[in-house]
């Protein structure tokens, strides 16, 4: 039990605040719609060197490549990830050494423009992550240098190995390092042995949330991405708590918590339409998604510059 009167005597700022309250400064909205950069500003400002200001932590860090994304992203789609880097420096918090690396994630597993899926990530890790948690900048790196084919690409299953070190038990962090899942392990499910599993896999995160879509159920991010996790650790023959076992299969998992979670018969999902489209008229870029509309849920399979590839891999016309 916390003694109020102690703590009182021991912090007066703490009392003062208790007794008197805290003072406020509020701007306008029109502060945020006219100059949307302000509050970017007073952060960066608040961390420079010799500011008592909180440190920005590494979640924060991908947060603030999203928001430069976002900032800088061309009317043909690209991004110019100069300056999105250079941004970012800016706030000279103490993971930019590990910006490059996560610049090599997100160009790769991010989401296209929009950052869905990195966003997605920023958002799970804020409410998920046990405070002090890291993720080496090396693991974003290791992961972003697997060599796949477009096809191949598997982004939310990337994106469920970042969240599973990040929130995995303190019994599997060394030094703060979330090391439940490790780049090997993720090139070893991208092997000749484990690579039909792995796509079935992430075509199983998808369809999750178009039976959910269907069903008229809304599942909140949490529960989205904690399903994501166990499949990928399932995936890897390990339990949630990332312990070996060769009871947990990937297709049982899919199918437990379609049936206990959304509520459905697990062969009941609907198909799972593909498309692509041109990210501006007469644009270069073409990106692909699987679903109806690109919303915020869909995902984003691939982003090239080479429409004829684009074309060909997943077996679509361009949508002009």
């Amino acid at each position: 039990m916390i003694d109020g009167v102690r703590l009182r005597r021991k912090d007066q700022n703490w009392d003062k605040a208790v007794r008197q309250g805290l003072v406020w400064i509020v701007w306008d909205y029109r502060m945020g719609r006219d100059y949307p950069q302000l509050a970017s500003l007073v952060f960066s400002a608040l961390n420079i060197e010799n500011s008592v200001a909180r440190a920005e932590s590494w979640d924060e860090q991908l947060s603030r490549i999203c928001a430069a994304v976002a900032q800088f992203v061309t009317k043909d789609g690209s991004v110019p990830w100069d300056k999105v880097q250079r941004q970012v420096e800016k706030c000279a918090g103490p993971y930019v050494a590990d910006l490059p690396s996560h610049i090599s994630f997100a160009k790769k597993y991010g989401g296209g423009r929009k950052m869905l899926f990195m966003t997605e990530l920023v958002d799970y890790l804020r409410v998920a992550m046990p405070a002090g948690r890291l993720v080496s900048g090396y693991f974003f790196r290791e992961v972003a240098a697997i060599g796949l084919p477009p096809d191949e690409l598997t982004p939310r299953l990337f994106v469920a190995a970042v969240a599973a070190n990040a929130t995995c038990p303190q019994l599997l962090c060394r030094d703060k390092m979330g090391i439940m899942v490790t780049s090997a392990d993720l090139k070893k499910l991208h092997s000749k042995q484990h690579k039909e599993t792995t796509l079935q896999a992430e075509a199983s995160m998808q369809r999750v949330r178009a039976l959910a879509a269907a069903a008229g159920k809304t599942l909140s991010l949490s529960t989205l991405i904690n399903f994501d996790v166990s499949l990928l650790m399932a995936c890897l023959g390990k339990t949630a708590v990332g312990k070996i076992s060769k009871d947990v299969i990937p297709r049982a998992v899919t199918e437990a918590f379609i049936r206990e979670i959304i509520g459905a018969t697990p062969g009941a999902a609907p198909p799972v339409s593909t498309a692509c489209e041109r990210t501006a008229p007469g644009a270069d870029l073409i990106e692909c998604w699987r679903g109806t509309t690109k919303q915020r849920n869909d995902l984003i399979i691939a982003t090239c510059n080479r429409p004829a590839l684009c074309a060909r891999v997943h077996r679509l016309a361009i949508i002009e």
